[in-house]
This record gives structure tokens, C-alpha cells and sequence, in this order.
């Protein structure tokens, strides 16, 4: 029982950070369309960077306050 609030609240904290790296990446897509001219530079620098942030540190840093979340529950 104990283990269970704990898998679901980090799987809950990883979904809602890929949730949040995926609106992080359509705002910049939003961003680079509206500017594309000063943009450009920017975008091919930053194209992997951003994924990496958006994609693999956001659902990890989702996943780690949903397990912190779990534990203060189970207190």
C-alpha cells in the first residue's frame, strides 16, 4: 500500500512534467514563429539543449516532487 502511493504520486509527477516540457516546447515553437527572423540563430543552436530540458530534466524534476509529494502523504 505504502509502495503504491509512492509509484503513483512519482508516475503522476513524470506525467505532469512531460505534460509541462511539451507546453514549454510548443511556447517556443509559438515564439519562433511569431519572430522567426531574429530567432533563427537562437533555434539551431538551442534545438537540442531544449529538447534535452524539456524532455528528460522537466519529467525528472516532475517525477522527484511527485515522490517528495508521496512521502509527505504518507506521513
Amino acid at each position: 500500500m505504502r509502495a503504491d502511493i509512492l509509484i503513483w504520486s512519482t508516475l503522476s509527477g513524470v506525467v505532469l512534467g512531460l505534460f509541462t516540457g511539451a507546453g514549454l516546447l510548443a511556447l517556443g515553437v509559438l515564439v519562433h514563429a511569431l519572430l522567426p527572423g531574429s530567432w533563427a540563430r537562437v533555434v539551431e543552436r538551442l534545438t537540442v539543449p531544449a529538447l534535452v530540458l524539456a524532455l528528460v530534466v522537466v519529467p525528472l524534476a516532475g517525477g522527484v516532487l511527485g515522490f517528495l509529494e508521496g512521502r509527505l502523504k504518507l506521513r
